[in-house]
């Protein structure tokens, strides 16, 4: 019998799968700056860079299900900030990533420094799913969804984060939810 998990307070329940395939999908509907439709179909203009901190729990989930989605994230260990410059030389339009504050916060400043805007930011939230922010009203769809996959929020961000890459969502196994202790920020930057 599958897993399944209500979303934020509604009654029906879902199954997770069906509901991380649902995030897969939220570029379009988040209305993002890096689709572009021709003859019709979405097309990726620039693969992002994705980042993630091998020594958190959540951080490894990321970038499994960023594997699993044919893609792959760069471990960011000892000098993050360096980890980033080749990144920002090829100058994807999206960065995102997931991984210790210890780690985001000098990655995310020097995105900054490089002209990205942070368009959505996630933490871990007390009942074991997450919080997410955004200062763009077109964000909020990809926040409520990402909220919505409850405590399996860093596998539906890895989906996210490939499926615009990728375009059709894989089958990604599902971990047990993430533990509050876990410290980890996720962010969303895109190139002003």
């Amino acid at each position: 019998m599958a897993k399944t998990f209500a979303l934020s307070g509604t009654s029906p329940e879902f199954p997770r799968r069906s509901v991380l395939i649902a995030v897969a999908a939220l570029p379009v509907a988040a209305g993002a700056g890096w689709w572009e439709l021709g003859r019709g179909k979405p097309t990726v203009q620039v693969a992002p860079g994705l980042f993630h901190d091998p020594g958190q729990t959540a951080g490894v989930r990321f970038a499994e299900a960023v594997r699993q989605g044919s893609a792959r994230s760069l471990a960011l260990t000892g000098d993050a900030a360096a980890a980033v410059r080749p990144t920002l030389r090829a100058r994807p339009r999206i960065v995102a990533g997931l991984a210790s504050y210890r780690l985001a916060n000098p990655v995310i400043a020097q995105l900054g420094e490089a002209g990205y805007a942070l368009a959505a930011q996630l933490s871990p939230s007390s009942n074991g799913s997450c919080e997410a922010f955004t200062c763009q009203a077109e964000w909020n769809a990809f926040n409520r969804a990402i909220v919505g996959a409850g405590g399996y929020w860093p596998e539906a961000f890895g989906l996210w984060a490939t499926g615009f890459q990728i375009g059709v969502p894989p089958e990604v196994q599902i971990s047990e939810p993430v533990d509050r202790s876990d410290e980890v920020a996720g962010w969303v930057m895109m190139r002003a």
